[in-house]
């Protein structure tokens, strides 16, 4: 996990074999950065590796800092395969979020995350 972007993006790269456990011992660190944060944070997750979901893979929606916190903003998969691809879309049901987005390209990813950044900053500016 790297952030990125003057603070506003959490880059994530996960690859077979990885677990739930591995991905939590991040949370620390990710909810330390976010309480910091005046701005939301968002995640590039690059799965590109990942042919495997890890069992509890849903449960985590429900404690992650990418998705709970304050600050928690868009969150975009690139290369998602269709499983994991429709596990995620899955949780962005069961979460009620239109955050989730999943990309086939790292530029598509960053396109999205710099216009939302510049959208947030003409809106901070204007309060």
């Amino acid at each position: 996990m790297d952030l990125r972007e003057n603070g506003h993006v959490l880059y994530y790269t996960l690859s077979d074999p990885w677990s739930i456990a591995e991905l939590q011992t991040l949370y620390g660190k990710n909810t330390a950065i976010r309480d910091q944060s005046k701005h939301q944070v968002h995640v590039i997750a690059n799965v590109i590796g990942v042919r495997k979901l890890p069992q509890g893979i849903l449960r985590a929606r429900s404690y992650s800092p990418d998705a709970h916190h304050p600050t928690a903003g868009y969150v975009i998969l690139v290369g998602a395969h269709a499983f994991f691809q429709s596990i995620m879309e899955m949780a962005g049901k069961l979460m009620r979020s239109d955050k989730i987005r999943i990309v086939s390209t790292e530029e598509e990813a960053w396109t999205i995350i710099r216009k939302a950044i510049q959208e947030e900053t003409i809106a901070s500016s204007h309060t």
